[in-house]
């Protein structure tokens, strides 16, 4: 589990700038996601100061990635295959 605290959390000018800039560039979006969302996932790491995605299976489990594989389990007990389009 992730804990963490924001009460220690300072922006810095150029942190504030970063995220700023951010928005700028995707404000006006057109909101395709299917075309869009690795671009804006990866820039929005760039604008929290945080690192991107690895490569998928440059990492074993690929615990911090794009497209992440998962098994749907579904009631009448089929499994199949899918993805989560950012899996953290």
């Amino acid at each position: 589990m992730l804990l963490f605290s924001l009460a220690h959390f300072v922006m810095t000018p150029l942190d504030v700038n970063r995220v700023e800039s951010f928005i700028t560039r995707w404000q006006n979006s057109s909101g395709n996601e299917r075309a869009n969302y690795q671009m804006f996932f990866a820039e929005l790491c760039d604008a929290l100061g945080v690192p991107r995605p690895d490569a998928k299976g440059s990492v074993v489990d690929d615990p911090y990635c794009f497209d992440k594989d998962v098994k749907i389990f579904h009631p009448s007990g089929k499994v199949t295959p899918g993805y989560i389009d950012f899996y953290f």
